[in-house]
């Protein structure tokens, strides 16, 4: 696990915790700052995963990480649940660590 994948589990589980704690009108700028975190370091994590390339999962969510992010922005004009919001975040970062495919 590189520090950038840590970092983005750190702020999507962040995310999931103002989600889940702060009221929903107040909670959309909240994972606005966290979607800009993630899409920032998710970029970084793109670079990390693609040279040399660790495994295809985990270069795939550190793909799909800046497009969770964007969701999360989106998230708050669309009017959606906080929660269903930050889900696709929390899988895309979490996924590369919990899952590990035998080699």
């Amino acid at each position: 696990m590189t520090i950038l994948r840590g970092i983005c589990i750190v702020v999507a589980l962040a995310a999931l915790a103002a989600a889940l704690l702060v009221g929903e009108p107040d909670v959309f700028g909240l994972l606005w700052l966290f979607a800009v975190v993630l899409f920032i370091v998710g970029a970084g994590s793109i670079a990390a995963d693609a040279f040399p390339v660790r495994s295809r999962l985990a270069l795939w969510c550190s793909a799909l990480t800046p497009v969770a992010a964007l969701a999360m922005v989106v998230a708050g004009f669309a009017r959606v649940v906080p929660v269903l919001a930050v889900a696709p975040a929390v899988v895309v970062t979490l996924a590369p660590v919990v899952y590990r495919p035998k080699t």
